[in-house]
């Protein structure tokens, strides 16, 4: 008895079911119709984050403040990713740490200039300081900074910017001045590079333009003659530097003999540490 119980039950089943599989696909497809529009908007957006998780080295780790998993964007590595990521405030916490590996200190350097230069093409700066230093005495990034220079006008702000920035992997803040480092999705030690261990690479924004500063913590400092901006060639970027004069006059001011390399301070330990 029981079993012709379970029999008639399975039978049931398996009519009701060819009963409604064709009203069940019929809505089905319906649905997909009036979709359309939300699925082209959806596929859009996974495609864009794919995009920008290919230029992270860690995409298979949450972004801070989610935990929402998209899928695969390789075989065994999944993204994880927060709608307008970019507009979050960050901080040295946010800063992914340098790591000695197939970069050096002063190649990093250079890869993440090249970034930042790319998205700063459409405002008025310079590169400024050490970096300048490096492209006019030596054509080559200077080995002994520790960090970028870029200088920028009075009224810059930083906004316009975030977005492309956090799509090359690098975010931008404000710690004293506006400063852009690599991006970690691990937040670690609030603690400057500058700190013992603690080094990140990273560039430092200046707000000086149309005049720049010789020194750039002292306002009183100014160099009387505003910036006539040059296009320079640098390896396999153009970067925007001052005039000759201008350079002579500034970095004479600023480090004396210019032309003869030095090194001191904790930018030394740095270079011992993280070359």
């Amino acid at each position: 008895m029981k079993f012709v119980i379970l029999i008639s039950t399975v039978l049931f089943a398996v009519l009701t079911f060819l009963i409604n599989r064709e009203k069940l696909t019929n809505k089905y497809r319906m649905i997909m119709v009036k979709n359309k529009g939300l699925s082209q908007y959806v596929n859009a957006t996974l495609n864009k984050i794919n995009s920008l998780c290919e230029q992270y080295d860690s995409c298979d780790k949450y972004l801070r403040g989610s935990n929402t998993t998209i899928g695969p964007v390789e075989p065994k590595k999944s993204t994880y990713f927060h709608l307008n990521l970019w507009k979050k405030p960050y901080s040295w916490r946010d800063c992914k740490k340098y790591k000695k590996g197939k970069l050096n200190r002063t190649e990093a350097l250079y890869q993440q200039l090249k970034k930042v230069v790319k998205v700063f093409n459409n405002t008025k700066y310079i590169v400024g300081y050490g970096t300048l230093l490096g492209i006019v005495r030596d054509n080559k990034m200077n080995v002994n900074e520790v960090d970028n220079d870029i200088i920028v006008g009075k009224n810059f702000k930083p906004d316009p910017y975030k977005e492309a920035l956090f799509n090359m992997g690098l975010i931008i803040f404000k710690s004293g001045i506006y400063r852009i480092c690599e991006y970690s999705p691990t937040r670690g030690a609030e603690k400057p590079p500058w700190s013992d261990g603690n080094y990140a690479t990273y560039t430092d924004i200046y707000n000086q333009l149309p005049y720049v500063l010789v020194d750039p913590e002292k306002p009183n400092t100014i160099v009387r003659k505003k910036v006539n901006i040059v296009q320079r060639k640098f390896r396999d970027i153009y970067v925007n530097v001052p005039d000759d004069e201008l350079i002579n006059v500034w970095f004479s001011k600023r480090y004396g003999n210019w032309k003869v390399p030095s090194i001191k301070g904790w930018k030394k330990k740095v270079k011992q540490i993280f070359n």
